[in-house]
């Protein structure tokens, strides 16, 4: 009976005391939230010469360094995925919104529509430059590219599968600092420009 007590009180004591805490860096990785430019209240607006189209952004979020305590010391440390966004509200003339997500060493995926995405992997928002083709999308890497006069570095154009007629959005052009800076809308026909 004596042992069953001390037993009991020996794992209690283990369970309560052997506290742990782990420190997660949060989303620390700036080369890759350049590519992640807007905050809460900045307007994104793009021209197809004619028409203008304005974002709102609604809400953005980083996950911050934060420390989590586990009480088993023999577990392993938890994984809590670090990322980073911002989204707009809906665009009144398209529906449409803007919004570009990224969970840290995975990938970076670009919404206009809330079932339909665009992803490029974590690798070429860091270092990987070169072009690329999958089933589904076509990744082409541009030293320079010029849009409206003005002249971007280290460009991706990435390109939807055509042949899937429920792709709406099939084209967008992306950089660091300004995030998509042009996307063809094949329902309405037009290409947007963004108005720096």
């Amino acid at each position: 009976m004596k042992k069953n007590i001390l037993k009991s009180i020996l794992v209690t004591f283990l369970l309560t005391s052997c506290v742990i805490t782990f420190d997660f860096e949060g989303f620390s990785d700036s080369t890759v939230l350049s590519w992640i430019p807007y905050k809460t209240n900045d307007v994104i607006s793009y021209t197809n010469s004619v028409d203008t189209l304005r974002f709102r952004v609604n809400n953005d979020y980083i996950t911050p360094k934060s420390k989590k305590t586990k009480g088993l010391i023999i577990m392993d440390p938890p994984y809590y995925p670090a990322y980073a966004y911002y989204k707009s509200a809906k665009e009144s003339k398209t529906g449409l919104i803007i919004s570009e997500f990224c969970e840290q060493e995975c990938y970076l995926s670009i919404r206009f529509i809330d079932n339909d995405s665009i992803q490029l992997p974590y690798n070429y928002l860091k270092t990987f430059k070169s072009d690329t083709t999958n089933t589904d999308l076509k990744i082409i890497y541009h030293d320079k590219l010029s849009l409206n006069k003005i002249e971007y570095k280290d460009v991706y154009e990435i390109k939807k599968d055509t042949t899937d007629t429920t792709v709406r959005i099939w084209r967008v052009i992306i950089t660091q600092n300004y995030g998509v800076l042009l996307f063809d809308d094949r329902t309405t026909n037009k290409t947007w420009t963004l108005i720096d």
